[in-house]
């Protein structure tokens, strides 16, 4: 009884620290001009500057999805890495979520 609480109550702090650091992504990487046109194939770019924004981080939805997948730890460095290329200070962003969601 008291353990299906206790696992309730964290199923509602992951859902909440989900949907919180989807927002935040939503706003601060989707609706970047640093990635605008990154996906154009007549444009070469540098590794790690392309990244196609509007799929991962394009709706709170998108988002969502993208932190649920950077939170069990799947196909995480492909996102990070690109993003925290040319935004280094989301790396605390990042390492703070995969603390309070992985471990």
């Amino acid at each position: 009884n008291h353990t299906i609480l206790t696992v309730s109550w964290m199923c509602v702090f992951l859902l909440f620290i989900l949907i919180a650091s989807a927002s935040f992504a939503e706003h601060v990487i989707g609706e970047s001009a640093q990635w605008v046109g990154t996906m154009d194939p007549s444009v070469d770019h540098d590794p790690f500057e392309a990244l196609d924004s509007h799929q991962y981080f394009g709706s709170t939805s998108r988002s969502f999805l993208t932190m649920l997948q950077v939170a069990t730890l799947s196909q995480w460095a492909d996102i990070t890495r690109r993003v925290v290329f040319v935004y280094p200070i989301l790396s605390l962003f990042f390492f703070s979520f995969i603390g309070a969601t992985a471990y």
